[in-house]
């Protein structure tokens, strides 16, 4: 996967208006930036801008989460930071 194609898999979730397509819409867009993910850990070295594309895609899982709560109705979940400690 491309450096930011995980973005417009995300940016289909979030424009996804029907209901019956906005659940698998919303997993695929967190499948694609879990393998973005795993594509960068597999580097030695993160830049920064690698580093800040980790911090853009942290932020897409949180709205995903959120679309997933308010859109799809799901119980909502306390996030964790890094360090363990609820949000």
């Amino acid at each position: 996967m491309s450096s930011h194609s995980w973005l417009c898999v995300v940016r289909q979730a979030e424009e996804e208006r029907e209901p019956s397509h906005l659940h698998e819409r919303v997993m695929e867009a967190e499948y694609a930036i879990l393998e973005r993910m795993r594509e960068l850990r597999s580097c030695d070295v993160l830049d920064q801008e690698a580093a800040a594309e980790f911090q853009d895609m942290r932020s897409a899982l949180n709205n995903l989460l959120r679309i997933k709560t308010e859109r799809l109705k799901w119980p909502a979940l306390q996030l964790s930071d890094t360090d363990g400690k609820s949000a």
